[in-house]
């Protein structure tokens, strides 16, 4: 008896969900977040003086933190004490892009201070920076029963994962 009690019998075979499988198993690359963002994440002219792909080198201190929110890390909490202007909430929006673009599975909860803060922290920084990152087709409706929701909203955004990957 298979996995899945009458696969055998199934038109397409159990052959060919095994060869499915494999080959979205080869096909994915993990990357931790460092690297996934380094090599994805772009921040526009407008948004930051050093325009282009983020690179961690200018702000060294910020690594460890972000390491610890792989889903691999054994890491469960992170504390930070911090100054202003020091490249924190950058450092937000990369795990948010982190688990929206090379994640997927995962839920994410970006939450600010006030609700207007949110608002507009989604409006001016993530969907932009999903956006110049060619990320904005993963930013989709979770309800396939009404065609006019985009996924965005005054609330925030929802996105969409595949275990095929993006198309």
């Amino acid at each position: 008896m298979g996995i899945i009690a009458g696969l055998e019998e199934h038109p397409i075979g159990w052959e060919f969900l095994q060869e499915r499988v494999a080959r979205m198993i080869d096909s994915v690359e993990r990357l931790d977040p460092i690297s996934y963002n380094e090599q994805n994440r772009y921040l526009p002219e407008g948004l930051t003086p050093r325009p282009g792909y983020i690179s961690y080198d200018l702000f060294p201190y910020l690594k460890e933190p972000l390491a610890a929110c792989d889903p691999m890390s054994q890491v469960r909490e992170v504390n930070f004490m911090k100054g202003v202007q020091i490249g924190w909430t950058t450092l937000l929006e990369s795990i948010l892009f982190y688990y929206i673009g090379h994640i997927k599975t995962q839920s994410a909860l970006f939450i600010s201070a006030e609700k207007e803060l949110a608002e507009k922290r989604v409006e001016q920084n993530i969907i932009p920076m999903l956006d110049y990152s060619d990320m904005s087709d993963l930013i989709q409706s979770r309800d396939d029963s009404n065609s006019r929701k985009t996924g965005k909203n005054k609330y925030g955004i929802s996105w969409r994962w595949s275990l095929v990957g993006r198309s």
